[in-house]
């Protein structure tokens, strides 16, 4: 299946290089893109579990997690739903992974 690249607003940030996931049922938000929205990392949410398939590598650890709005579409026609990210430290050319199901 080709791969779902969307815009999504993030808190109050704008993004443009979302990735749509194919129902892993995991939202990822990476630190760089956590650390452009002015959030304290003070304010990451403490987890102990390890997130598997995100790499090749197979499991990683994540910093923790955060509870924010995710909106899509524009100013006349869009959602908003209120999503866990997991935060995680790696890099990467999209700012977030976000499960199908949330869009």
């Amino acid at each position: 299946m080709v791969p779902l690249i969307v815009s999504a607003t993030i808190g109050k940030t704008s993004f443009t290089n979302v990735l749509m996931d194919e129902g892993s049922g995991l939202n990822v938000l990476y630190l760089q893109a956590y650390d452009a929205m002015g959030l304290s990392r003070a304010a990451i949410q403490p987890t102990n579990d390890p997130i598997y398939e995100v790499t090749p590598e197979a499991r990683i650890s994540p910093l923790g997690s955060s509870t924010l709005p995710v909106m899509f579409g524009g100013r006349t026609n869009f959602q908003t739903e209120t999503l866990d990210l997991e935060i995680i430290d790696l890099p990467n050319s999209y700012y977030a992974i976000l499960d199908r199901p949330c869009y």
